[in-house]
């Protein structure tokens, strides 16, 4: 056992060192989320506040570096990039990032264990008192960082913009942290963004014909929308108290009608219920 022990550490330390040093490389990030962070459910305290300690180090304050840059979506930034470029969007958002955030966030996305443990250490940090306004306004900067280079980019296609998803990881992020610092998620951001997922949900639950797109990606991109508006949905669950009095009105308005319409997916009617409540 003392063997096996000391291999675990040896393990935990080292992929630790190698993430600090290679913070973009998937395959160390991967490692780290999936053999490190499910340490934050060990039964001993002390070894859960370690990998709580390591979470907030190289994951949380890393991305919280996103929370001061002019990216594009911000009102005082300016979108140099141009549709036609020799980047794609993806590839010009990871450029303007600081190394290794949309690859943590996606690390996050990819597997449900990996989620989970994700939402446990946010928890436990936002219980602590360790969590600050910045992570959420990085992530309200990356995702409107996002939009805004994809819809350059596709300023042509219209019909291409409906594809636009934020970076995977992202709202799921935005949605635990969001529950401990509410009053710094923009209601504006909040209202935009349940617009545009509101305004695609007809092409997105519609599947394309093989002259628009090909099948296996509406499925793909059908899956990303559905998570994206249950994790947008509790969001602004979490907020909800900090509304202002009228766009508290507006929202119930407009999510009774689409409880009426009977067209939203069933986690979504769970977050609708818990607003009403």
């Amino acid at each position: 056992r003392l063997r096996a022990e000391y291999f675990e550490n040896y393990r935990f330390v080292s992929t630790i060192q190698m993430l600090r040093k290679f913070p973009s490389d998937a395959h160390i990030v991967i490692e780290w989320f999936q053999s490190a962070l499910p340490l934050v459910m060990d039964n001993e305290s002390s070894i859960q506040e370690e990998c709580l300690n390591h979470f907030e180090e190289l994951v949380i304050d890393r991305i919280t570096t996103a929370a001061s840059l002019r990216l594009p979506g911000r009102s005082t930034a300016k979108l140099s990039f141009v549709s036609g470029g020799h980047l794609m969007p993806e590839q010009e958002l990871e450029r303007l990032l600081p190394p290794g955030i949309l690859v943590a966030l996606k690390a996050m996305a990819d597997d449900s264990s990996v989620a989970s443990c994700t939402k446990r250490a946010c928890t436990s940090l936002g219980k602590r008192k360790r969590l600050r306004a910045g992570i959420t306004l990085a992530l309200q900067n990356i995702i409107a960082a996002s939009k805004a280079l994809w819809f350059s980019y596709h300023k042509e296609g219209i019909s291409s913009q409906e594809y636009w998803t934020a970076p995977p990881g992202a709202w799921l992020l935005l949605a635990e942290v969001s529950a401990f610092i509410p009053k710094a998620v923009g209601w504006e951001f909040l209202r935009t963004h349940w617009q545009l997922l509101d305004k695609h949900k007809s092409t997105s639950m519609t599947p394309k014909s093989p002259k628009t797109a090909p099948q296996n990606k509406s499925v793909v991109h059908f899956a990303d929308w559905a998570v994206a508006r249950v994790h947008l949905l509790q969001t602004i669950s979490n907020v909800a108290v900090e509304l202002p009095p009228d766009a508290a009105a507006d929202l119930a308005t407009e999510l009774l009608e689409c409880l009426e319409r009977f067209d939203m997916e069933p986690m979504e009617v769970c977050y609708i219920i818990h607003l009403g409540s």
